[in-house]
């Protein structure tokens, strides 16, 4: 039997609001955005993406993830303070994620979720299930035929990244999304 702690927070920061997934038990239980300033919950394990600043050529500015790491910041800070004894986690993307791209990440993430937790998400996001299984498989073919990622930025992708890291933490997950047999 796989223990899981009481309650796990993933979170995939940003420079504004954060993405955070609530984990009872190892299921999903809430899934929304938040600030630092009014998250109120007092989890045993505080799990969030550490930035990193990668070598080579930048696609976008480096000290974007200043801000980033503000907000994680933020985060930590807060669990800390409603939860001293709080365990923080963190994972740069190559230790959870590795190279995959958003799509076919998500959509692996998505086939681990069991029905109630797909209810969470589409909840969260306004979709319905069909909606969104729709949107990946779309994705996924546009990246299979074209080889690109375009057209993938919807606000849900933070949220994405938010499961996937919970997921990870929990062990339901290897690197990249695939389901641990």
């Amino acid at each position: 039997m796989t223990y899981y702690p009481q309650h796990v927070v993933s979170c995939d920061p940003s420079s504004d609001k954060q993405a955070v997934a609530h984990w009872w038990t190892g299921g999903l239980h809430i899934l929304e955005f938040t600030r630092g300033e009014t998250f109120n919950y007092t989890p045993q394990v505080f799990v969030c993406e550490a930035m990193r600043v990668y070598p080579g050529p930048k696609k976008e500015d480096p000290n974007d993830l200043i801000a980033v790491s503000e907000g994680a910041g933020g985060m930590i800070t807060r669990c800390r303070m409603n939860n001293p004894k709080v365990q923080i986690v963190r994972y740069t993307a190559p230790e959870w994620k590795g190279q995959i791209k958003k799509p076919i990440h998500h959509q692996r993430l998505w086939d681990v979720l069991n029905s109630d937790e797909r209810r969470v998400v589409s909840g969260a996001i306004n979709y319905t299930i069909p909606q969104i299984e729709a949107y990946l498989k779309n994705a996924c073919h546009k990246l299979a035929v074209t080889g690109e990622v375009k057209e993938y930025s919807w606000a849900a992708h933070n949220l994405f990244d938010a499961i996937g890291l919970g997921l990870f933490f929990l062990k339901r997950t290897t690197k990249g999304g695939c389901v641990r047999r």
